[in-house]
């Protein structure tokens, strides 16, 4: 295989890699780095000098612990080349260094590794931001930085906020700023020996907002931080005493109320410290206690009945433990609330919901506005039910040849893949594809025997369009866990990483269970015999495909994947059982060619190319080739016969639009859509108080009670800490006269009725605020595709612009259809060819449909996406692209 330089020096030089895919996957496989280098190079559209700028940011070795921080004559040395590459030097204005920002930022987003460039291209973006005062793009990089290198990281942290707050040159910049030194010195303060830490930051804090003249409030909240840590410090030697005092005596009372008045107060986490609480000697804070961890139902009255303990408790308490007590309270009321039956009970909880709103505002409120619900909240039953049937995956394999889709994922196995099994190669990141698409819950049998190695067995399964990894024997036999919990790999998250290893020679067992609602999601996995080894259940928007060094890239959603790493593994079953929707086989046979025929279309994801060229990589069937984090976002989600939306309203984030609450009005509904970058947080909140956050999602259905007498309703689309194409929509905003749980699902999308939603003020982050049209007049094929039509496509052609594919055109075919989908940068044309002569053009797209009629005597066709100067985010989908007979 080629040396590393030489492979970069030649997609540096060339800017292309598009005849050599299968180096690619090699590339892939064989070494972490790879996936980081080819999305910088296939991004680089600039001078040989940049991209090799490039290349040595991209092509460090990632440390599994930190990098040193490079030498001063180092870090000058890679400020000339980063100077000359990108100018900063002349970005002698805000604009200047805005842009500059957004273009290092892109390195910063696409290759997160430990080097010496790296470190240089971080306190650069540090350096301009404190110019700009953009505190959350300094924030995130302040973050890598401590993350990635061996500083101090509480003391770097603190040294970077100082660093802001001292050159903010307004109090609206300073804010934030401000809020983060607040919430640092809060940390700080939980840890004894970091108490004068957080002194000293709120010192730098309240030094800054009296330099800048900034508001009382803003400075009240200093003031209180300062009592709150100064009480911290007290509570958390209590804390520690009672922590000691309870490993000589587990039931000792005011030690267990000491450790849930730690966990209630400081961390809101109520699920640590109910135990605590039940043996505690606060017999009413006893009783609460038990009344919560012993309901196992859903039923209004009882969960009201929770609330009513907590509350009757908060009656003998004063203080930040009164408004504790109450906050939890208000928090069961408002989950039985919209399904009671008593009417004078429901009064009753609208008063008491209306005198614990003023405490929200509070700092305890902030601390427990985070309260998670009881477990016996989870919507899911104890026990998933049992599959309806099942479907053996490696028969199914029998005879996929996926090099005719554009990947050849059967070299990284030994002999055919069948009913009798398969066997990885002993090599670094060995996966395979089983084609079955998964559309609903479901259970999965794996069997497995490691017969040589040591290291990792993984087994990648779906969870809608999320898709988690399970690893047997991590890191040489260190633990066994699953990736994609909050994005975090599964050496880093406690909640799904158990210690272990396996053995080899020894056939070993999985089955992993998982079930989910459309914003709640369960997996437990049993191991051999271990029984809910690991189990999970939280908000869908939580799972996310964790990738970066410690992946096997996989290019396809809603697939289950094995694989092995520098172990020779066999897999003696794969089967999955439905338990609720579908199963289809992701492989178009001859049989199902045939039917095709029958109804005169032909399906071109079932042909295998004449032809088929790129800029990075050439066209595949039905797979996204790039491997990027979270590629689930270019996955494109449209039926074929899609329809616009009709009604929405266009806000590119970060974006808040202020609605007044027409009188009488019980709840509201809405669409939030954001196909593009799919990483913003849709938020709603009324009259100050949030009743709604999505997470970060492509599609959120929120429908939400409004608290009597209500008058203001705020969308806030939060973007996560990047704004890159976050063009959000708000569609079909609805006020309804009855109950959330009482609007019907064709009321979603219905008429608007008699009270009517209209937006008083509004502020945006890039491009104009609009209702039924693109706030971009350049981009008017930026469509936003119905919700209910924007669901997961499985037959598509996906190309890099600029790109050619061409097919050899089946006897008695005339007329060509599909829909071109770009939904990131909205920038590229696509074109159809008949034996090499132009039929089709499309506008700037953006989404199109395309049907045009193929000249008699057409041999060849060719589908072609032109970049129009520009390949940055060109991801350029062909869905559905078919050959019709008239």
């Amino acid at each position: 295989m080629l040396d590393w330089w030489e492979y970069l020096l030649i997609c540096s030089f060339e800017f292309r890699c598009v005849r050599k895919p299968s180096l690619h996957l090699a590339l892939l496989q064989s070494d972490r780095r790879a996936p980081v280098i080819m999305n910088i190079l296939y991004r680089s559209r600039f001078s040989f000098g940049f991209a090799i700028v490039f290349v040595m940011i991209a092509s460090s070795v990632h440390a599994q612990t930190r990098a040193i921080v490079p030498s001063a004559a180092r870090q000058a040395e890679q400020r000339k080349v980063l100077d000359e590459t990108f100018e900063i030097s002349k970005a002698t204005t805000n604009i200047k260094r805005q842009d500059v920002v957004k273009k290092l930022m892109d390195v910063v987003e696409t290759s997160a590794e430990a080097s010496d460039d790296f470190y240089v291209v971080l306190t650069a973006v540090l350096a301009l931001t404190k110019e700009t005062g953009e505190f959350t793009v300094y924030q995130k990089v302040a973050g890598l930085l401590v993350e990635l290198f061996e500083v101090d990281t509480a003391k770097e942290q603190a040294r970077l906020l100082d660093e802001f707050l001292k050159s903010s040159k307004s109090a609206s910049v300073a804010k934030p700023a401000i809020e983060e030194a607040v919430s640092q010195a809060l940390e700080a303060a939980s840890d004894e020996k970091r108490s004068a830490d957080a002194l000293a930051i709120l010192e730098s804090a309240g030094a800054t907002a009296k330099r800048l003249n900034s508001p009382s409030s803003v400075k009240q909240v200093i003031t209180d931080a300062r009592t709150k840590v100064t009480d911290r410090v007290s509570m958390r030697k209590a804390f520690e005493a009672a922590k000691a005092s309870l490993l000589i005596n587990a039931d000792d009372p005011v030690a267990n109320k000491s450790v849930a008045r730690w966990h209630v107060l400081q961390s809101a986490d109520w699920q640590t410290a109910l135990p605590f609480v039940m043996k505690s000697g606060d017999a009413k804070w006893k009783a609460a206690a038990e009344l919560e961890t012993t309901l196992a139902t859903a039923d209004a009255m009882a969960q009201a009945a929770v609330g009513d303990a907590w509350w009757d408790a908060a009656q003998t308490e004063t203080g930040a433990e009164k408004t504790a007590l109450l906050l939890h309270a208000g928090e069961w009321y408002e989950l039985a609330q919209p399904n009671l039956t008593s009417v004078i009970k429901q009064q009753l909880l609208t008063k008491r919901l209306g005198e614990i709103a003023p405490l929200r505002g509070t700092a305890v409120a902030k601390s427990t506005s985070s309260i998670k619900p009881a477990p016996a909240k989870s919507p899911f039953a104890d026990e998933p039910p049992a599959p309806k049937g099942w479907v053996d995956l490696l028969e199914w394999s029998e005879g996929v040849n996926w090099s005719d889709r554009g990947i050849d994922w059967g070299q990284n196995v030994e002999g055919a893949v069948g009913r009798n099994g398969l066997t990885f190669k002993s090599n670094p990141y060995m996966n395979y594809p089983l084609p079955g698409i998964l559309d609903g819950d479901y259970e999965l049998e794996v069997e497995f025997t490691r017969t040589a190695g040591a290291d990792a067995v993984c087994i990648i399964f779906p969870i809608g369009m999320h898709s988690l990894q399970l690893e047997f024997s991590s890191m040489l036999g260190e633990f066994n866990g699953v990736s994609g919990v909050d994005a975090t790999w599964s050496g880093k998250n406690e909640t799904t990483r158990r210690p272990g290893t396996i053995a080899n020679d020894q056939r070993h067992r999985a089955r992993i269970r998982v079930r989910q609602t459309e914003e709640q999601a369960e997996f437990r996995i049993d191991y051999n015999d271990q029984k809910d080894y690991i189990r999970w259940d939280g908000l869908l928007s939580r799972l996310a495909n964790y990738s970066g060094t410690n992946i096997w890239p996989h290019s396809m959603r809603r697939h289950v994947w094995i694989g092995a790493y520098n172990s020779k593994v066999t897999f003696h079953k794969v089967r999955v059982g439905m338990t609720s929707g579908t199963i289809r086989r992701d492989w178009i046979t001859e049989k199902d060619r045939e039917a095709d025929l029958k109804d005169g279309f032909v399906r071109l994801v079932g042909l295998k190319p004449t032809e088929a060229t790129s800029d990075f990589y050439p066209a595949v069937a039905n797979q996204n080739p790039t491997f990027r984090e979270r590629h689930e976002k270019t996955w494109p989600l449209i039926t074929r016969d899609f329809r616009p939306s009709a009604d929405f309203y266009a806000a590119c984030a970060p974006s808040r639009l202020k609605c007044p609450i027409p009188p009488g009005a019980k709840s509201f509904s809405v669409v939030a859509m954001n196909h593009a970058s799919r990483s913003t947080d849709f938020i709603l909140e009324v009259d100050g108080q949030r009743l709604h956050r999505s997470g970060a999602i492509e599609t959120a259905i929120i429908k939400i009670d409004l608290p009597p007498k209500s008058t203001l309703l705020e969308l806030v689309v939060d973007p996560m800490g990047n704004s890159t194409a976050d063009l959000s929509y708000w569609c079909y905003p609805r006020f309804h006269s009855v109950a959330a749980n009482a609007v019907l699902d064709k009321q979603l999308d219905g008429k608007p009725g008699t009270m009517k939603f209209t937006v008083a003020s509004h502020s945006v982050g890039y491009g104009e605020f609009t209702h039924n049209k693109n706030p971009f007049e350049s981009l008017q094929t930026a469509t936003v595709v119905h919700f209910r039509d924007a669901q997961p496509c499985d037959e598509f052609l996906f190309t890099i612009a600029k790109s050619s594919t061409k097919y050899a055109i089946p006897e008695g075919m005339n007329r060509f259809t599909a829909i071109g989908y770009n939904v990131i940068s909205f920038s590229v044309k696509y074109e159809v060819l008949a034996n090499g002569k132009v039929i089709y053009q499309s506008p700037k797209a953006g989404i199109v449909p395309i049907d045009v009629n193929l000249p008699p005597k057409t041999k060849v066709i060719e589908l072609r996406v032109d970049s129009l100067g520009d390949n940055t985010y060109d991801h350029s989908i062909w869905c559905y692209p078919r050959l019709h007979r008239k």
